[in-house]
């Protein structure tokens, strides 16, 4: 049997690398800048050590005190000379080496850490103390490297220029010295503490034997450059290297220094001039590749098998070096495997660390593959025993928190480990302030974290049953108001996903797994589950989601003769599934009614089929949110269409929008049904305006209640009369002006004229607070000298929500003391820009630049005229996305020249005539006059008509939107819009899609090195541009997305695991992604769906409901929020959320571009038996102490000897007060009274007591 192709999978192939967020660095340090050799950084068990910016200096930074540090951390001079390298030693965290530029070596013992509670910043107290001074290894040389043995107590290896120096601390002087043939720029010992290795600035790797001899066992040149500097270390029984070829590409090569003629392996990485520093975890034989300015954080796995697995992760920040941390720091009982300290260069002065993680299912029991064991820490033999030639293992311990502590307090076993007397006598005086064995993991055991109480857990029943109906939803009549910034946001930390022990349906048979990875595999609603089964005619089964239990082993289904590609269930008709399949037909079915049982086994004639001949393939389906009947398909294909169809009509063929790139993957629609949003093969993003709303969100605010009537109504006509485009590198244009009834729009010469009245005049205004800038030329800057704002309206409008006041002048003729210039410079108005000429006298720039105004140079479109082409595409890149050009003459009949830049044409046509010597335009535009017989032309087309006071007003926009009507069928007239807007990224990939709100998308893909990453989008008239992004985790799995609106939660999941992972949403906070609890499963999930939110339970506080396909169940997974008193409804939670059943409009009203949608309805989901937490009574805190004297509280030990005192008395009197011969129980030698007393105390003498002697100890 040949071996499974999985047998070489590494175990750390998704490793998950997450640097620390802000306030787990450590900030403004003082660091020292990056070197390209020797050591920025090292950890210990307690401490991180770092270079300083000042000569000679470290700083001391505990792991347990991140923040801003303020330029003042905890600081250490260390040296006299700038510092060229250090090291720790594998035995004592205590015992720091010091190398300095001078050849100076020193040896220091580091304090223990302040504790966690300790005052920030942490002090240094007591600081660390100098030990010993090792004699230089070559005089006034700089030591290059360091190194401590890794089996041997107080051995140091040390090199400067091309000497090499053992050091045995305890002499204070080198014990072997031998000397290579260039200088010497790094150091490292075997595993086996036998040999050691140096790479020098020459390129040549060397492996020394230096007990044996001075000369080199075996030499290889490992990288050609002689320029540029080498690292090496030891991995396990091989050997790393890094450096550059000869072409200065950066390298690493893996050894055998067995066998040094060639490299196991060597590979390239690029072209830059960083070094590469190798840090090694030789208990997994990982190995982390630094590279100095780079922002990727490069990791490789050299194993026995030779197969040198490699991963990446991307960083927020540039290296300049790091270390990683001693074992005993992990977090064990969390998969963490490594942790690394990495000081960043793109800000300055921080150190960022870095969890490496290996994603498990659970983490409450310990994972023995993923810790192997690790060194005791505790040193094999003495230098001494080293240097006689013995060499020895280092124990090795198990890392389980379960048994850890007991091994490390095990004591040495072997005979000459070192002590505390084998130390110089400088250091016996100072006892090191660390110990020299690691301390315990501080995470709960594995025993400790299995009794954690288990979630109580509801068995579903095996038998079909129904489940008791939800309390219907009462329909209100307003939209929930948005809650105030003040109004306190209820917690989601505590989201809670659940599912009964038992599966809601089980025995499902003939799944189809295989399904492309990106394919659905469960539609569900309140009536039906639908799924792919295996087998020929792309097979969907149905089964009523009502019927729990053991599902039936032939599923009824729904067949075609075609493989399935996608499937959907219409929200707005809970009877009516889709299907498009292989030949790209997309077949329409009929479900029974109330949610029943398919009546037949198989049904293979589905209600319609559509069909296109401009589609050979579809990858897609989504229906309208809010219109009925209408359903968008998308072609994987490049060139493919977007294809709009109308279910009501199924011989209409489909409106067919092209869309740029490669082909469409996925697609989505707005919450308003206005936008579809695309993702495209190209990486690419792509929003389609199919029917953009008149206002932004910026615009939508209320006006002031002291408006008037004419600004509401001007208000409102404009917002029904104008559909604003999305354009790729232009803003929309909007065109207006005043004419007469003669068509004129100057007087003779083009001189100004006043036509519009006083309400046509205040719509102008309102019209100009829709738009981001306003354009008008010199002419009417000289002549009319205007404000260009909005002061009509009766409430003031904010500075940043005026448009921006645009001049086209050539020749800069522009005053600088006009009001446009003015308005800018004191606040009430926004900062002119200023359009030139490239001949523009440079002067006058200067002049109104100083002024205040922004002047940008433009080509000439011949003459003096500028190029409308060149500035609209200017003012897009200055954020202008909606362009409102009012005049004057010249301006508006140079752009009625280009008709096709102008997508709405808004005139006020005032009751005068000018006569013939008046100006007229010299292009052919639609007739104004009610009469005329010219209402239209090819460009434009009447949109609406309004009077305004004496004024009409009429609005025309471009004929020209009407996407091409295709199929079998007859051609409809249709009124769509097909503006888009894209966003290409460069490192994102198999990209899925959904709204937030319908100016915001989040995006899920994958990334460098298979990291998976959420992104936040928004969506502006110039296109889209990336708000937020979240890097979740490394897998290969597509992830899919699931938003409520109603809760600001995201859910994303993805086939084949076993988590569904939760993110809040604040599109309005700085930081709008915010992580919420997972849920986890046993069994891999194949497909999730999400119902509506009329099927929760609020009696539970339950927010959402979905279910999650297995390989042979459906679970029902309920989400949940704990509440203090979950026994009123929660209105905070569930607020009036909209009626996603119910249609505003029908396919073919939307296709024809009708506005008159119904109000959307709401329903409040408060069951009538339940009271609201906002009316429901306050709780009396009352205090359960006692008030006033209360008596003595005894402690156990106090009731105990109570208890015996009062057993002894009882058995005392039982026997009486005497026992003598001559009347023992008679009661002799008492008197009457105490007779009496005791016989209403005490029970009566019994036989026992009187049989007893009269020393029996009780009176003692």
């Amino acid at each position: 049997m040949p071996p499974s192709r999985f047998a070489n999978v590494s175990k750390w192939r998704n490793a998950l690398l997450t640097p620390a967020k802000q306030q787990h660095r450590f900030h403004e340090l003082g660091l020292a800048t990056p070197p390209d050799s020797g050591t920025l950084v090292a950890a210990s068990s307690d401490w991180i050590i770092a270079r300083a910016n000042t000569t000679g200096t470290l700083l001391f930074l505990p792991h347990h005190s991140p923040g801003k540090y303020a330029k003042q951390p905890p600081t250490y001079h260390a040296a006299s000379a700038p510092i060229s390298d250090l090291a720790l030693s594998h035995f004592d965290d205590g015992l720091l080496a010091v190398a300095s530029e001078n050849g100076a070596i020193a040896l220091h013992t580091l304090p223990p850490p302040p504790t966690a509670d300790a005052a920030f910043p942490p002090a240094l107290d007591p600081p660390p103390q100098r030990l010993i001074d090792l004699e230089p290894v070559a005089a006034t040389k700089p030591v290059s490297s360091l190194a401590f043995h890794t089996t041997t107590s107080n051995l140091l290896a040390a090199s400067a220029h091309s000497s090499v120096a053992l050091y045995d601390v305890n002499a204070a002087k080198p014990t072997i010295t031998f000397d290579a043939p260039s200088p010497l720029l790094s150091l490292d010992w075997s595993q086996d503490g036998v040999n050691l290795a140096s790479i020098a600035k020459d390129g040549v790797v060397s492996i020394w034997d230096p007990r044996s001899s001075s000369q080199p066992a075996s030499t290889v040149h490992a990288h050609a450059s002689k320029v540029k500097p080498s690292r090496l270390a030891y991995v396990r029984s091989n050997l790393i290297t890094t450096g550059f070829s000869a072409m200065r590409e950066r390298e690493w090569a893996v050894w055998d220094p067995r066998a040094l003629q060639s490299p196991l392996k060597r590979a390239t990485i690029d072209n830059s001039t960083g070094v590469i520093t190798p840090l090694v975890d030789h208990d997994r034989g990982l190995v982390y590749l630094l590279v100095k300015g780079d922002a990727t954080l490069r990791w490789l796995e050299v194993d026995d098998a030779k197969t040198f697995t490699e991963g990446n992760c991307p960083l927020n920040f540039t290296m300049g070096g790091g270390a990683i941390a001693p074992p005993t720091v992990h977090r064990v009982m969390e998969g963490e495997v490594d942790r690394l300290v990495l000081a960043s260069t793109t800000s300055d002065d921080c150190l960022v660390p870095v969890s490496v993680t290996i994603p498990r299912r659970q983490y409450i029991d310990f994972h023995p593959d993923l810790y192997p064991p690790t060194s005791s820490r505790v040193a094999a033999q003495t230098a001494a025993s080293w240097l006689a030639g013995s060499d020895a293992a280092v124990e090795l311990i198990s890392q389980d928190p379960a048994h850890a502590a007991t091994e490390r307090q095990r004591p040495p076993t072997q005979a000459g480990q070192p002590g505390q007397d084998e130390l110089p006598a400088a250091a016996q005086t100072i006892a090191p302030s660390s110990s020299s064995e690691p301390k315990p993991v501080t995470t709960p055991s594995a025993s400790a974290a299995s009794k954690r109480p288990s979630e109580p857990q509801t068995p579903q029943p095996v038998q079909k049953t129904s489940a008791a109906p939800l309390p219907t939803p009462k329909r209100v009549a307003q939209p929930p108001t948005a809650p105030s910034k003040d109004a306190p946001r209820w917690s989601r930390r505590f989201l809670l996903g659940s599912t009964p022990l038992i599966a809601a349906h089980q025995n499902l048979a003939g799944l189809d797994l295989g399904m492309p990875p990106d394919g659905r595999m469960l539609a569900a609603n309140d009536r039906f589950l639908l799924f792919p089964l295996a087998g020929p005619g792309g097979r969907i089964g149905v089964h009523p989601t009502k019927e729990s239990g053991r599902m039936p082993t032939l599923v009824p289904a729904l067949s075609a003769s075609s493989k399935l590609v996608d499937f959907a269930l219409d929200p707005l008709d809970p009877q009516r599934a889709v299907s498009v399949h292989e030949d790209a037909a997309i077949r329409v079915w009929r479900l029974p009614a109330n949610g029943e049982a398919l009546a037949e086994q198989t049904i293979d004639t589905p209600e319609a089929i559509l069909s296109s001949k401009r589609a050979s393939k579809q990858s897609e389906l989504a229906f309208h949110p809010s219109a009925k009947d209408l359903l968008a398909s998308c072609s994987p294909e490049k060139g493919g269409s977007l294809l709009l169809w109308n279910l009501a009509s199924p011989s209409t063929g489909p409106v067919a929008i092209p869309v740029e790139g490669d082909g469409t993957t996925s697609l989505a629609w707005s919450p308003d049904g206005r936008s579809m949003a695309l993702s495209c093969k190209d990486k690419a993003v792509r929003v389609i305006a199919l029917r953009p709303s008149a206002t932004r969100a910026a615009d939508s605010a209320p006006m002031s209640t002291a408006s008037s009537d004419a600004e509401r109504a001007s208000r409102a006509f404009l917002e029904r009369s104008i559909t604003f485009a999305r354009h790729e590198g232009r803003p929309h244009v909007t065109l207006t002006f005043a004419q007469s009834s003669d068509g004129k729009i100057a007087g003779e010469g083009k001189q100004q004229l006043a036509l519009s009245g006083k309400e046509s005049m205040l719509m102008t205004h309102n019209l100009r607070t829709l738009h981001d800038g306003i354009l008008v030329g010199i002419g009417t800057v000289l002549n009319d000298d205007p404000q260009l704002n909005a002061r009509l309206l009766s409430s003031p409008t904010p500075v940043d929500r005026l448009p921006r006041p645009i001049v086209l002048d050539s020749a800069l003729r522009t005053p600088v003391a006009c009001k446009l210039i003015r308005n800018g410079q004191s606040g009430v108005g926004r900062r002119p820009l200023i359009l030139c000429s490239a001949s523009a006298d440079e002067e006058r720039r200067r002049a109104l630049h100083e002024a205040g105004a922004e002047v940008v140079q433009l080509p000439s479109a011949g003459g003096s005229q500028l190029a409308w082409d060149d500035a609209l595409a200017l003012l897009s890149r200055h954020g202008i996305e909606r362009l409102m050009v009012e005049g004057g003459a010249a301006v508006i009949d140079s752009l009625m020249g280009r008709q096709d830049l102008v997508d709405t044409l808004l005139v006020t046509v005032a009751p005068r005539t000018v006569g013939e010597h008046g100006f007229g335009f010299s292009a052919a535009v639609p007739h104004p006059c009610p009469g005329a017989s010219q209402r239209e032309s090819d460009t434009f087309r009447l949109r609406a008509e309004e009077t305004f006071g004496p004024d009409r007003v009429i609005v025309w926009d471009q004929s020209s939107r009407k996407p091409e009507v295709v199929g079998d069928g007859s051609a409809t007239a249709v009124d769509i819009n097909t503006t888009a807007a894209t966003l290409r990224f460069s490192d994102l990939r198999n990209c899925r899609l959904t709204w937030i709100d319908d100016e915001h998308l989040a995006v899920v893909g994958h990334t460098v090195g298979s990291a998976r990453q959420l992104r936040l989008l928004r969506v502006g008239g110039s296109g889209l541009e990336e708000k937020s992004r979240l890097t979740l985790d490394v897998s290969p799995a597509l992830l899919f997305p699931s938003y409520d609106a109603d809760t600001n939660i995201l859910w994303l999941w993805s086939k084949g695991e076993r988590l569904i992972s939760a993110y809040e949403v604040r599109v309005a906070d700085r930081g709008p992604l915010t992580a919420l609890s997972t849920f986890q499963h046993g069994q891999p999930q194949l497909g999730v769906a999400f119902l509506a939110k009329t099927a929760v339970d609020p009696s539970k506080v339950e927010i959402g409901v979905s279910y999650r396909i297995e390989k042979g169940e459906i679970r029902r997974v309920s989400w949940s929020v704990p509440r203090l008193r979950p026994e009123f409804f929660q209105d905070d939670i569930f607020i009036p959320t909209r009626d996603t059943s119910q249609p505003l409009t029908t396919a073919a009203r939307w296709l024809q571009g009708e506005s008159d949608e119904r109000e959307a309805t709401y329903l409040d989901l408060r069951p009538a038996d339940m009271v609201p937490l906002s009316q429901a009574p306050e709780v009396k805190k009352e205090s359960k102490l006692p008030k006033g004297p209360v008596a003595k509280v005894l402690t156990e030990d106090e009731k105990k000897e109570k208890l015996l005192d009062g057993i002894f008395k009882k058995a005392k009197h039982r026997g009486g007060t005497a026992y003598d011969a001559a009347g023992a129980g008679n009661g002799v030698g008492r008197d009457e009274e105490e007779d009496d007393d005791d016989d209403d105390d005490e029970p009566p003498v019994g036989s026992a007591a009187r049989r007893a002697p009269d020393n029996d100890d009780w009176s003692d």
